[in-house]
This record gives structure tokens, C-alpha cells and sequence, in this order.
């Protein structure tokens, strides 16, 4: 399987905010056979949604991991979600934060704006998904905020601390980092 990163300058060069090129390339990456038209619902996540909040690389990232794994939907899909969570706590934990107004101090150059940071945070939803995660359920038969008497909640049936650890052990080195 392609990686994500690869295609991520591309979109860039093409002019596409963070969170559609960040989707567009794991669309070409995993074959997940998304129209083109359905990459302008990410418009709006561009720049932590214009207040430099979340980064929309980060949301790009959560849209294709959501994609690839949601089964029913989000609140019976236990393994989707444990990647999402795995994805936004190590985008946290490697870069040390998530928010446009401070990725871009850090990640932000003048000659490639923030295509540096749309790499980082690629190479992390890379890594997130190629692991392997095939002891976590991908279903559930129950909406896992409200489980039946005897059944785990979400939060449960996903031990993080773990989870975090299986991804420290392929964790390959520092994500780019580069500053003007």
C-alpha cells in the first residue's frame, strides 16, 4: 500500500488546503475511490477552521480513518474509533500539539507554507494506519457510549496506554520538522 505522505505535496502544489489534501492523498494512498466532489466538505476544515484550531491536516487525517474503517457507524465501529483516538493522541504526543496557531510556528516555512506540516501529521496517520490493530473488534452490535449491563463501553474495549505503546515500537524516528 502507498503511503499517504507521498501524494500530500502534490494536492499542496495544486493549491488544496491541508485537510482536502491530506484526504485526497490517502484517497490515491488506500484506494478508497472517493468522487472528487465529495473532497469539498473538507473546505471548511482548512486553518483549524479558519480560528486556527485543529489543524486540517488532523481533520483530513480523522475524515480517511473514518472512511476506510467506519462499519456502521461511529458509535458501534470500536476499531475505527481506536484508530482515530491513536491518530489525534500521537499527532498530540510526537508534535506536541494539534492547533494551526502553533504548528505553524514550529512547521511553518515561507517557501512551502504548510505543506511541512501537512507531511508531519501524514506520516503519523502512516504509521497509525499500518498498524496492527486486528485484536480490537471492527463491529460492535451496541452503541458503545450507552452498553448494555455486562458489556464494555468503548473506552474499555480499547486499552490506549497499550495501544500507544504497539505504536512507540515502529515509530521510525522525529517527524519533519523545519522552521523558517
Amino acid at each position: 500500500m502507498d503511503k499517504v505522505v507521498k501524494y500530500c505535496k502534490k494536492y499542496r502544489d495544486m493549491g488544496y488546503t491541508c485537510a482536502e489534501s491530506t484526504l485526497m492523498a490517502a484517497n490515491d494512498a488506500w484506494g478508497l475511490d472517493l468522487d472528487a466532489k465529495e473532497f469539498r466538505i473538507l473546505g471548511g476544515f482548512a486553518g483549524g477552521y479558519g480560528l486556527g484550531d485543529t489543524c486540517g491536516a488532523v481533520s483530513g487525517g480523522v475524515a480517511a480513518l473514518s472512511y476506510k474503517y467506519l462499519e456502521v457507524n461511529g458509535h458501534e465501529s470500536p476499531l475505527m474509533m481506536a484508530k482515530v483516538r491513536l491518530f489525534v493522541s500521537m499527532v498530540d504526543e510526537m508534535l506536541g500539539m494539534r492547533n494551526c496557531r502553533d504548528l505553524g510556528p514550529v512547521y511553518r516555512n515561507l517557501e512551502e507554507n504548510c505543506t511541512p506540516t501537512v507531511w508531519a501529521i501524514a506520516e503519523i496517520l502512516d504509521d497509525v494506519e499500518s498498524l496492527d490493530m486486528s485484536d480490537i473488534p471492527a463491529h460492535s452490535d451496541y452503541d458503545l457510549r450507552f452498553p448494555p449491563p455486562g458489556k464494555p463501553n468503548g473506552r474499555e474495549i480499547v486499552d490506549m496506554d497499550k495501544l500507544k505503546e504497539r505504536f512507540r515500537a515502529i515509530y521510525k524516528g522525529e517527524y519533519r520538522k523545519t522552521k523558517a
